[in-house]
């Protein structure tokens, strides 16, 4: 589930449109919503095993069983994530097989992340996941931000820097309805967060720096769409109500398909002033449905949206914030062309014709490396 998931299957779609004979296994607990494994990624061959107890740790015997007898049959195996039982479970069965696979740690192994559960990983990442590690065949990083901050306990693995592939959306939004129904005025300046909940994605950035342009924009307006834990959504609420922006905020629970989009079609600027975020599908999908984004440069592709133009990058600070937002509020042209240029920018860079054609080549080295090497000592 989250984004991990979402990539995994965006990454399988893409394969499976590129002829590519793919079959994707993960765990679920009981409880999980999956029809979108019926549904939108239907075409993505799939099998879910369930999880035992302790299900945070992703146990999953029955999993770990059929890596064991399966993973020969296939060239490469692409192992997401790292700090769980499925990659000890899926790099062990891969070296016992001698099939090569690739791991994608989804920032998990930046610096900003390895402070979470900091104890436990101090003492598991050198020890027990270090293996996974030292037994891949290539790491996988969204960025080369990722790859210069990304933390291998000592291992040298190789680095292949690939962006996710996020496909365009399906369907156009209907902006005008989205703010009916939410009771948005139709000639409010729509700023819009979505996403998950949580402190680093920089509310506490982005809501004072709205609160103290409110007087100079008067419509000016703020949407929360996405989740999060309680504690989290209690904090974005008491931002809301400390800086009285309650009055002329919305907060939306999580959307999905049309939904989503509609949500972007009704907005003017998309906003992500983050600690940290070893990707940002969200920004990304803005750009698709052409807003103008702002970012901050821990945003790992900042970058590419300050060299095409689709956006502003900020630092992940309310004084760098306010005037960032102040640019793009004020000046309709600006963000009119940013907004034109965001889906150019998004197919160029993002799009999986061009992302998973990338990934197919690497593929094929590794695969080529480990023939050669069978070849050589049988």
């Amino acid at each position: 589930m989250g984004g991990t998931a979402r990539a995994a299957l965006d990454t399988c779609a893409g394969l499976v449109t590129h002829g590519v004979d793919v079959s994707l296994v993960s765990t679920a607990a009981s409880g999980d919503d999956l029809s979108h494994l019926k549904g939108e990624y239907a075409d993505v061959p799939s099998r879910v095993f369930d999880r035992r107890f302790p299900r945070h740790n992703f146990r999953s015997p029955s999993l770990r069983r059929w890596l064991d007898a399966n993973v020969a049959h296939f060239d490469l195996v692409e192992i997401h994530g790292v700090f769980s039982l499925v990659p000890l479970y899926a790099s062990r069965a891969c070296r016992r097989a001698r099939t090569p696979y690739t791991v994608r740690p989804h920032g998990s192994l930046d610096p900003f992340d390895l402070q979470k559960h900091t104890l436990a990983k101090k003492v598991l990442g050198p020890t027990l996941f270090r293996s996974v590690l030292e037994g891949a065949a290539s790491l996988v990083l969204t960025s080369q931000s990722e790859a210069d901050r990304v933390v291998t306990f000592g291992t040298n693995p190789r680095k292949s820097i690939l962006p996710l592939p996020v496909p365009p959306p399906r369907e156009r939004g209907d902006g005008a309805g989205f703010r009916a129904q939410h009771g948005i005025p139709s000639d409010a300046s729509v700023v819009l967060l979505l996403g998950r909940i949580h402190p680093k994605k920089g509310l506490q950035f982005l809501l004072p720096s709205l609160a103290g342009l409110k007087p100079s924009f008067p419509n000016l307006w703020f949407m929360a769409v996405g989740t999060g834990e309680p504690a989290h959504m209690a904090q974005m609420n008491r931002l809301l109500h400390e800086h009285d922006m309650v009055d002329w905020s919305t907060r939306c629970g999580f959307a999905t398909g049309s939904a989503k989009q509609s949500a972007f079609a009704a907005s003017d600027v998309f906003a992500l002033p983050s600690l940290n975020e070893n990707f940002g599908i969200a920004v990304v999908e803005a750009m698709y449905a052409g807003l103008p984004v702002l970012v901050s440069d821990e945003v790992y592709i900042h970058d590419v949206v300050s060299a095409e133009g689709s956006g502003v990058v900020c630092e992940p600070s309310s004084a760098s914030c306010r005037p960032a937002l102040h640019r793009l509020l004020a000046d309709g042209g600006a963000r009119r062309e940013m907004g034109r240029r965001g889906p150019e920018t998004a197919h160029r860079h993002f799009s999986p014709e061009r992302t998973v054609a990338a990934l197919t080549k690497v593929y094929d080295e590794l695969v080529t490396i480990r023939d050669g090497l069978v070849g050589r000592h049988g």
